[in-house]
């Protein structure tokens, strides 16, 4: 995707994003760092784009504390990743749209749901998605996926002192 697009995207326009940065490097790329209009103090977003203005690596990066855990989980939050990875990979495939739909339909175990019709039954959801979910609620430390589009990494970490997930996609 190039990096216009990417600002005429779905993402980029619902979420409000807004260049704050941008750094020429000495290889030739150019690195962009972004905010979202809503929830700048949890959100952080920054591209890697070459001389033709195409977008070669993007990371989101998510605060802990924002998302919340496998008890309650912010649905702004889940929005923002699912969303990133949708509309950044515009890959179609079984496990990314699975991946996608897992990360959306996560719960906090003491969330209160309230339906207005009978729930659905449960999802079965594909292993590398069970482990996408597990990331995104901290469960686990990190997933990594290797498509031939790209590769997707997702992972807890601690940066400057804050828990975060971070969202990789760094395409070939």
């Amino acid at each position: 995707m190039y990096y216009e697009e990417f600002q005429q995207s779905e993402f980029a326009t619902f979420f409000g994003t807004q260049e704050i940065e941008r750094i020429e490097e000495v290889d030739g790329f150019t690195r962009i760092r972004l905010k979202t209009g809503g929830f700048q103090e949890f959100v952080d977003i920054e591209m890697e784009i070459d001389a033709s203005q195409w977008i070669r690596k993007t990371t989101l990066e998510i605060a802990r504390e924002w998302i919340g855990n496998e008890n309650n989980l912010n649905p702004f939050a889940k929005d923002i990743c699912k969303s990133f990875i949708n509309d950044l990979s515009n890959i179609k495939n079984r496990i990314f749209q699975d991946i996608i739909e897992g990360i959306w339909s996560l719960q906090g175990t003491k969330d209160e749901i309230i339906y207005i019709k009978p729930p659905p039954p449960p999802t079965t959801y594909l292993p590398e998605t069970r482990n996408a979910m597990k990331v995104f609620v901290g469960l686990i430390p990190f997933l990594e996926l290797d498509f031939p589009e790209l590769k997707i990494k997702m992972e807890n970490i601690e940066s400057l002192g804050k828990e975060i997930l971070r969202v990789t996609l760094d395409f070939k």
